[in-house]
């Protein structure tokens, strides 16, 4: 278990004994309860919330001291829902949670607040956008939920009092009448008496049932053109004719929401893409997160059992399974699997009518060849599983709640699983993988039981506790580690139920014992000593699969003490040397396991030698010790620090600050070995200090300098911007080299010049050297940057001319769309951005070139002008006047052909004066 898990599965298990009372009381827990009750640093404890609140595993409420409680507590225990997990207050989280639990129907959808988050962001607003809604497309594979989104989008309507509770929600699958243009038109908009034979009264089309609601259209893209044109007249104007009327004299109030699974530009008409200014995209099953899709299973499971009536106990093998499909399409075909498995889980249990509950395992799910294609899980979709489920998860008819069946036996499951997987023709090395899997489940699982609130003896018989201690003293010596009372806990827990079972195993997993020979060596070699003993003391044969799962349990309870580090010694010579990197580091890093030993010159190796002993000794923690030294004699002690001390050691020699903190940081915060530390170390920054690259690259190639401080967060942001300049003004982006580069890195320069053509430098600061032409970061962004680039990258000279007939520049397009995608709720950034480069395309004929800092100001202020337009929401100022010039009639008439006219909007005399003022400083 790492240390994240370890935190989160505290955290988990303290919010789960606190009651709603205690919680409005407490908050939740600080990092000192966290790491006080862990016996972990706070650093290290702040940085593991960190990221788990990244995940949204944690909610955050930022009162003194800070508070942390698991997000699933706050849905599962307290009912609270809400999209945010950081909050400046424990009042604003409850406000928050009251308002998304109500006037909040998206909060039935599962990932509402996550991959859904930003589709009913959008949802919200077009239906609430004044007078009666935006006409919104939704688009998204076949049995994604577009239909049943589309029902809670009316749902919503009606509880904010958009529309009445009586207002009506007509559906029309537009694929019914694919090849009958005339009928389309009847069904939707009716006929009157005599329209056509057979038309023997007057009758309604779906148009006027869908009056004063939402008329949804599915399968849009079935729509034939003319059907596409039939609706435009409606969309525009509201207006319609019963077929045989003449004259479009009826009125609709409504609201149209399309579904389609196709892409809208190469299936529908433009001119019907243009009236419906909302696109919302609903994700395919595949692409949800796992969590989700655990929670739609639950979901699922949770039906079957209402229909049944009885409470279901659902294997974990039953999830992996039905989660490592990795074709599933849609939800329909997940909902058909679980309805299959649950059936014969049914049928199976009928001959025992009385028992309230169902079993469902492995067995029950049915053959097939999605099945056939399972794949075996990632480390993190199986960390996330084990976290979120049980063994045995309990799910009732009205609730879901996972639960562990204490008499379920490890062997039992794996016989089962193995039976089914060898009657489904399944390889058996494939199947052993699958079966390893089941034991990893089961040790994790068994890793969750908290012993500090258990009593060994409540659990465990008093032999199986005598012979545990004897196994824990073996462990302790063969591994040359302490362990406590938790390892008598779990490996007694184990080892009572396997003794109580009497297993005789026929389960053959020669592969997967090789396998741990290899990968634990060390503890492989501890379970055969675990072997011996247990097969004495007990008179039994124990079969190699207890092997291999006592191999898995001891790397796991180790695991539970690797908090231990990987010990740093640095020694320089000099007074005060070594004490100022390890005094940076600390001030940098924290409380981290670190030691300086200074040398002055005047002291002989042999004076210096017995301080090194005792430094390596006071940083051990029984994962070894680096010592960083700077030269001479310091760099070749290891062996015979070794040979005193009986640590193990390595040095490195070329110590400074930041490879202290580089080999610090990574022995207190990452899972490295000695070994792989220093390996890693010297590979990744002492050759690159010798060194940029060790590639053999044609010294012709052509490259890019993207300078910037760090040489990473700036400089990687700017090396995408310039690849998109070369892919824009070369066929193969490929011909050209982006080096990221440090302005504290500028002598690898020279080393760069022997290895590359480099025909440009582009960043916050010049590399001072006149063979390589410079563009500063400003000029790139506000001058004429982009146009040198592109005449350096074809090599062409640098003219007025030709940086006069440079067009939008596309780095103007990508930060312009960067932001507009994350603020705009209405409008489709791109669209507006290509209104936008059409408008300014019109402007050049003034004879005007405006600077790339003026275009984004423009662009930016106008789509955010345009969207309040759409709300009804633009700026007014009374007796606002608007000049009238050459510049300014040419300026907005453009910008009423190019961006009011396709939006359908209107700026007023306000919003033209603001748009007009960012124009005058350059004309």
């Amino acid at each position: 278990m790492t240390q994240k898990e370890k935190i989160y599965q505290a955290l988990l298990t303290d919010c789960d004994s606190m009651s709603s009372e205690k919680f409005k009381q407490k908050h939740g827990f600080s990092t000192v309860d966290i790491a006080n009750q862990l016996g972990i640093s706070r650093a290290n404890t702040s940085h593991e919330l960190n990221k788990l609140i990244e995940k949204k595993m944690v909610t955050k409420i930022k009162e003194y001291p800070v508070k942390y409680i698991a997000t699933n507590f706050l849905k599962q225990k307290l009912g609270l829902m809400t999209n945010k997990n950081i909050f400046d207050s424990y009042d604003e989280l409850i406000q928050k949670c009251a308002n998304a639990t109500s006037n909040h129907v998206f909060s039935k959808l599962i990932g509402y607040n996550g991959s859904l988050a930003k589709a009913i962001s959008i949802a919200k607003a077009s239906i609430a956008y004044p007078p009666h809604g935006l006409n919104i497309l939704i688009t998204g594979p076949t049995g994604s939920g577009k239909t049943y989104f589309a029902n809670i989008m009316y749902e919503y309507a009606k509880e904010n009092r958009l529309i009445s509770n009586d207002a009506p929600f007509v559906v029309f699958n537009c694929a019914d009448f694919y090849d009958n243009p005339q009928l389309l038109m009847d069904h939707l908009f009716g006929h009157i008496k005599g329209a056509y034979t057979g038309a023997l009264n007057d009758d309604e089309g779906i148009v006027e049932h869908a009056n004063n609601g939402i008329l949804f259209l599915d399968e849009v893209h079935r729509l034939p053109p003319e059907g596409q044109e039939m609706l435009f007249y409606l969309l525009d104007h509201g207006k319609f004719n019963r077929l045989g009327e003449k004259e479009k004299k009826r009125s609709a109030n409504l609201l149209v929401i399309c579904a389609t699974t196709e892409n809208p530009s190469s299936s529908l008409l433009n001119t019907f893409i243009r009236r419906i200014p909302t696109l919302i995209k609903i994700p395919s099953l595949s692409s949800r997160p796992i969590v989700e899709k655990i929670e739609l299973c639950n979901f699922l499971f949770q039906q079957e059992a209402q229909r049944i009536r009885k409470n279901l106990y659902v294997d974990i093998g039953v999830y992996v399974r039905l989660l490592s499909v990795p074709n599933y399409a849609n939800i329909g075909q997940l909902k058909t699997q679980i309805q299959l498995t649950c059936a014969k889980s049914f049928v199976t249990s009928l001959d025992n009518e009385n028992e309230k509950f169902i079993s469902i395992s492995e067995a029950d799910v049915p053959d097939s060849d999605l099945n056939k294609n399972q794949q075996l899980l990632s480390e993190q979709d199986f960390d996330t599983i084990s976290n979120l489920l049980n063994l045995r998860n309990l799910i009732k008819p009205n609730q879901s709640i996972p639960n562990i069946n204490k008499e379920e036996n490890i062997y039992d499951i794996l016989r089962r699983k193995k039976s089914t997987l060898e009657h489904q023709n399944i390889p058996t090395e494939r199947i052993n993988q699958y079966l390893l899997t089941d034991i990893r489940f089961h040790i994790k699982s068994l890793l969750k039981l908290n012993p500090k609130t258990s009593i060994a003896d409540e659990f465990i018989s008093k032999e199986t506790i005598e012979l545990c201690k004897e196994l824990q003293f073996l462990a302790e010596k063969a591994l040359k580690k302490k362990f406590d009372y938790r390892f008598i806990f779990y490996l007694g827990l184990h080892l009572d139920s396997f003794l109580a079972h009497n297993n005789k195993n026929d389960l053959s997993m020669i592969s997967e014992i090789e396998n741990a020979k290899k990968k634990y060596p060390k503890e492989y070699d501890v379970a055969l000593k675990f072997k011996d003993i247990i097969e004495k003391k007990q008179n039994i044969i124990l079969p190699n699969i207890e092997v291999v799962y006592l191999t898995e349990l001891l790397n796991s309870i180790d695991s539970l003490y690797s908090n231990n580090k990987i010990g740093i010694v640095v020694s320089c010579h000099g007074d005060s040397i070594a004490s100022g990197i390890v005094e940076v580091v600390k001030n940098l890093l924290g409380k981290v396991n670190i030691m300086a030993v200074d040398m002055p010159l005047s002291k002989s190796i042999t004076t210096i030698f017995p301080k090194l002993c005792e430094a390596v000794k006071k940083v051990n923690q029984n994962k070894g010790v680096i010592i960083l030294s700077d030269m001479g004699s310091l760099t070749h002690l290891d062996k015979k620090i070794h040979d005193k001390t009986g640590i193990a050691v390595q040095s490195m020699d070329f110590v400074s600050t930041p490879i202290a903190l580089e080999v610090t940081r990574k022995a207190n915060f990452s899972k490295y070995t000695v070994n792989e530390l220093v390996t890693d170390t010297k590979k990744s920054i002492v050759d690159n200090f010798r060194d940029l690259s060790s590639k053999n690259s044609n010294s012709h190639t052509k490259a890019i300098l993207s300078i910037c401080m760090s040489g990473e967060g700036t400089a990687q942001k700017l090396a995408n911007v310039i690849h998109q300049i070369i892919e824009d003004t070369t066929e193969n982006r490929e011909e050209i080299e982006v080096i990221n580069l440090s302005v504290l890195n500028f002598k690898k320069i020279a080393a760069l010049k022997r290895n590359y053509n480099i025909i440009a430098a582009v960043g916050t600061k010049s590399p001072n050297d006149s063979s390589i032409p410079f563009i500063s970061m400003e000029n790139l962004l506000s001058g004429n940057g982009e146009g040198r680039l592109r005449a350096l990258i074809l090599n062409k000279p640098v003219t007025k001319k030709g940086l006069a007939k440079s067009k939008t520049p596309s780095i103007i397009s990508n930060i312009c769309h960067s932001i507009l995608d994350k603020q705009l709720i209405v409008l489709n950034p791109y669209k507006i951005i290509n209104y936008m480069e059409s408008w300014l395309h019109d402007l050049t004929y003034y004879n005007k070139k405006f600077s790339n800092s003026l275009i984004i100001k423009v662009f930016i202020h106008t789509a955010f002008a345009a969207e309040r337009a759409l709300q009804n929401e633009q700026l007014k100022v009374k007796n606002d006047k608007l000049e009238n010039t050459n510049f300014s009639s040419f300026l907005f008439t453009g910008l009423k052909s190019n961006v009011e006219i396709p939006l359908k909007i209107k700026f007023n005399s306000t919003e033209k004066r603001y748009i007009l003022a960012i124009f005058k400083d350059e004309i």
